[in-house]
C-alpha cells in the first residue's frame, strides 16, 4: 500500500509540472515540457525581447485575451509536420459574449516574425494582425475564426523591404476574409494555400502576388483585389458564391487560372479609370452563371490565349482613352457596350484578330462614333473546327482554316488623347507561345484561337530512287547508315561535295535510293542556326512547312535568291522549306543564316 501511494503522489506532481499558467510579460522558451499554455490575461513580448514557442504546445486561452508582440520584439513559432503549434480558446462558442481569444497581434516594426506549422482556431477577431513588420507564414491551418489573418503595411520608406509571405497554409470555414491585405507601396506573396468556406476567400489592397492557391466554396468572392499591381497565376477559382475573381485595379497579370463555377462573373475588372495595363492570359474560364468576364473602365487591357465560355461584356467607361487587345482567344461572344453619356471625352480602340468564336462571336455598335474597332482574321467556328469541344478540348483540328489562319500583328494609326491631332502608330503582335507554351507559329503561319496546331514529333524523310536531296530536322544528329551508303555532304567552304560520319540538322545532303522507303527520323527541331558562306551552301529544314520569309541571315540580305529545292528530276524556285527536304542557297557573302521560328 506504502508503493501505491508513492505512485500515485509521482502521477498527480507529472500532471501538475506539465501545465503553465501565463499573463502578462512573456520572454525565453515555451516548449512541451511546459504544455498546455493557459493564458489568464493578456500576454505580451516586450520591446527588445523574445519569445520562442516549440513543437507541441498547445495555447489555450481563458478569455477575451490577445496576444501581443511589441515593437522591436520578435515571436517564432515553429512547429512540425508532426508536432504543430495550437492555438485555441477554453470557450469555443464565438457567440458567446466571453467565447473565443483575441488573437496574436505583431505591433508596429516587430522585427522578422516566423510562424510555421501552427493551427489557429476560436478566435473572435483576427487570429493574426500584423502592423508593419515583415512575417513569414507557413504550413499553418486557420480555421472557425472571425478573420483569418489581417496584415497592414503602409510604409512611406519606399526603399523599406518588409513583406508579408505565406506559403502552405489553410484558411477554412473562417466568418470573414480568409486573409485581409493592405500592402500600399511594398509587397505580399502568397501561394501554394487554401481557402475554401470564407466569406471572402481573401482581399488585398495594394501590390501582391497570388501563386498556385485555390479559392473555392466561399461566401462571396473567391478572390477580391483592389487598387494596382497584382499578379494572380496558377489558381483553381471555383464554386464561389459571388464573382470568382474581382479585380479594382490596373497593373496586373492574370495568368493561366481555371476560374469555373462561380455564381456570377469568372472575372469582374472594374478600373479605376486612369492610367495602367492589365494582363489576362492563358486562363480558361466557364460555367459561371453570370459570364464569363465583366469588364469597365480598364485604360489598356489585354486579353490573349484565353478560353473564355460565358462572354465577355466590355463597357468602355472611363476617364481617359481605352485601348483592348483581344488576341488568339477561343470564346463563345465578346460584347461591346458603348460608354455611358457621362464619359462622352472618351474614346475606346478595340483591336480584335485571331480569335476562334465559338458561339455568337463579335458584337459592337458601328454607330458609335467615340468606339474604333480593328477587327481582322477572326473565325466563328463549328464543332469541326476543334478535336472535342463537348469535352472541352479546343485544340485546333487539323484541317480547320484556323490553322494557318492567323496573322502575326496589326498596325492602326490612333489620334493623340492631348491633342486629337497627333497620328500614333500603333502595332499590336499576336503572342508568341500559346496557352499549351507552344511557340508560335508552327507551320506557315500564326493559328487562329489560344492553340496552336501541334505538329508530330516524328518527320518521315522520304527517299526515292534515284538521286534525293534531303535533311534531317532532328535536335540530336543521325547515322549516315540510316539512308544507305550513297550519302554526300556539301563543304562550301572548299567547296567540294564529302562523305558524312553522321547527319547533322541545319545540313542538307545527297541520297542515292535504289528504291522508294520512308524513313522515320525525330522531328523535334524548332529553328536552327548555322554558319553561311560565300557562294552555295546546303542548307536543311525544320520540324514544319515554313516559308522562306522566315529565312534570316546576319548580316542581312545574303541571300541573291530564293532556295533551290530538287524534285527528284530538276531544281526550283523554292517559296517554303519543307520536313525532310534539303536546299541549295547562294550566299553573296559570309556570315549566319537562321531559320524560323
Amino acid at each position: 500500500m506504502r508503493n501505491l501511494s508513492i505512485i500515485l503522489l509521482l502521477s498527480v506532481t507529472t500532471v501538475v509540472v506539465c501545465q503553465t499558467f501565463v499573463s502578462g510579460a512573456v520572454t525565453g522558451v515555451w516548449d512541451s515540457t511546459g504544455s498546455p499554455f493557459y493564458v489568464t490575461d493578456s500576454v505580451c513580448v516586450p520591446s527588445g525581447d523574445s519569445l520562442r514557442i516549440g513543437p507541441g504546445v498547445e495555447v489555450i486561452f481563458q478569455g477575451h485575451y490577445k496576444f501581443c508582440v511589441d515593437s522591436a520584439a520578435v515571436l517564432k513559432a515553429i512547429g512540425t509536420a508532426e508536432d504543430s503549434i495550437v492555438f485555441t480558446s477554453e470557450d469555443t462558442v464565438l457567440t458567446d459574449s466571453t467565447g473565443g481569444w483575441g488573437g496574436i497581434k505583431l505591433d508596429y516594426f516587430h522585427l522578422n516574425c516566423v510562424i510555421e506549422y501552427c493551427k489557429f482556431g476560436f478566435s473572435y477577431g483576427n487570429a493574426i494582425e500584423n502592423w508593419y513588420g515583415r512575417l513569414v507564414l507557413s504550413d499553418c491551418l486557420f480555421r472557425r475564426c472571425n478573420t483569418g489573418l489581417m496584415w497592414m503595411n503602409s510604409s512611406l520608406d519606399s526603399t523599406d523591404t518588409t513583406r508579408f509571405i505565406a506559403y502552405n497554409c489553410i484558411f477554412s470555414d473562417i466568418d470573414n476574409e480568409g486573409i485581409w491585405l493592405y500592402t500600399g507601396i511594398l509587397s505580399a506573396i502568397i501561394s501554394n494555400s487554401e481557402f475554401r468556406n470564407c466569406g471572402d476567400g481573401m482581399y488585398a489592397g495594394g501590390s501582391v502576388r497570388v501563386e498556385n492557391c485555390i479559392f473555392e466554396n466561399n461566401m462571396n468572392y473567391g478572390l477580391f483585389l483592389d487598387h494596382t499591381d497584382y499578379h494572380v497565376e496558377n489558381c483553381l477559382i471555383e464554386n464561389n458564391l459571388n464573382h470568382g475573381i474581382f479585380l479594382g485595379g490596373e497593373d496586373g497579370e492574370v495568368i493561366g487560372n481555371e476560374i469555373k463555377d462561380n455564381d456570377g462573373f469568372g472575372a469582374y475588372f472594374t478600373g479605376c479609370m486612369c492610367s495602367g495595363s492589365t494582363i489576362i492570359e492563358n486562363n480558361r474560364i466557364w460555367g459561371n452563371t453570370e459570364g464569363g468576364v465583366y469588364l469597365e473602365g480598364h485604360y489598356k487591357p489585354k486579353f490573349q490565349n484565353n478560353i473564355i465560355f460565358g462572354g465577355i461584356e466590355y463597357y468602355a467607361n472611363g476617364w481617359w482613352w481605352q485601348y483592348l487587345d483581344f488576341v488568339n482567344n477561343t470564346v463563345d461572344s465578346l460584347i461591346i457596350w458603348p460608354p455611358d453619356t457621362s464619359f462622352i471625352e472618351i474614346e475606346t480602340y478595340l483591336t480584335v484578330y485571331n480569335n476562334a468564336f465559338f458561339g455568337s462571336g463579335l458584337h459592337c455598335d458601328s454607330s458609335n462614333v467615340y468606339v474604333y474597332l480593328i477587327s481582322e482574321n477572326n473565325r466563328i467556328c463549328s464543332n469541326s473546327d476543334f478535336v472535342d469541344p463537348g469535352s472541352f478540348n479546343f485544340h485546333l483540328a487539323s484541317d480547320s482554316p484556323c490553322v494557318n489562319g492567323g496573322i502575326d500583328s496589326v498596325f492602326f494609326n490612333r489620334l493623340d488623347y492631348w491633342d486629337s491631332v497627333t497620328v500614333c502608330p500603333e502595332t499590336i503582335y499576336a503572342p508568341t507561345f500559346d496557352i499549351d507554351s507552344t511557340s508560335r507559329p508552327q507551320g506557315f503561319g500564326w493559328d487562329i484561337g489560344a492553340y496552336e496546331s501541334p505538329y508530330s514529333a516524328v518527320c518521315e524523310v522520304e527517299i526515292n530512287r534515284g538521286w534525293n536531296l534531303f535533311s534531317i530536322p532532328s535536335i540530336t544528329s543521325e547515322p549516315t547508315s540510316t539512308f544507305g551508303t550513297s550519302v554526300f555532304g556539301y563543304d562550301a567552304t572548299i567547296p567540294d561535295y564529302y562523305t558524312p560520319d553522321s547527319l547533322l540538322n541545319g545540313d542538307g545532303y545527297w541520297a542515292l535510293g535504289l528504291s522508294s522507303d520512308s524513313i522515320e527520323v525525330p522531328g523535334n527541331l524548332p529553328s536552327f542556326s548555322d554558319t553561311l558562306y560565300r557562294g552555295w551552301n546546303l542548307i536543311g529544314a525544320i520540324r514544319y512547312p515554313i516559308p522562306i520569309s522566315r529565312i534570316a541571315t546576319e548580316p542581312a540580305g545574303l541571300g541573291m535568291s530564293p532556295p533551290y529545292g530538287w524534285d527528284g528530276m530538276d531544281y526550283f524556285l523554292a517559296d517554303s522549306l519543307y520536313p525532310g527536304k534539303g536546299y541549295w542557297f547562294l550566299s553573296s557573302g559570309n556570315g549566319r543564316i537562321t531559320v524560323g521560328p
